[in-house]
């Protein structure tokens, strides 16, 4: 899987998504997609198996579980584990949900 196909099943549960940030200024909800870091397995000199590192960030103005719960839906569909932490920011008057999964 690619951070292309995450953006693509995200975007099936009727989120706007991009990577890393949208070219025109977007009302929420949305997620934008970011690889974050690379953590492969290597193995006699050479990387043996690719991992990335990805964050899911989901911004709305408002504590919306359903779509939440349709992320992490997604997210087990697809058979990715995660880690979630949300954060309120203020200035923008909107919360941001992030999730942090790899891409083997």
């Amino acid at each position: 899987m690619t951070y292309l196909d995450l953006i693509n099943a995200i975007k099936s549960l009727g989120l706007q998504c991009a990577y890393r940030k949208f070219k025109e200024p977007t009302s929420p909800p949305f997620a934008v997609v970011l690889e974050d870091d690379n953590d492969d397995l290597y193995a006699d000199n050479t990387n043996y198996k690719k991992i990335t590192d990805c964050s899911i960030e989901y911004y709305n103005t408002i504590k919306h579980p359903p779509t939440e719960e349709a992320i992490e839906g997604k997210l087990k569909e697809l058979g990715l584990s995660y880690g979630k932490r949300e954060t309120d920011i203020e200035k923008e008057d909107m919360i941001q949900i992030v999730y942090e999964i790899q891409l083997i």
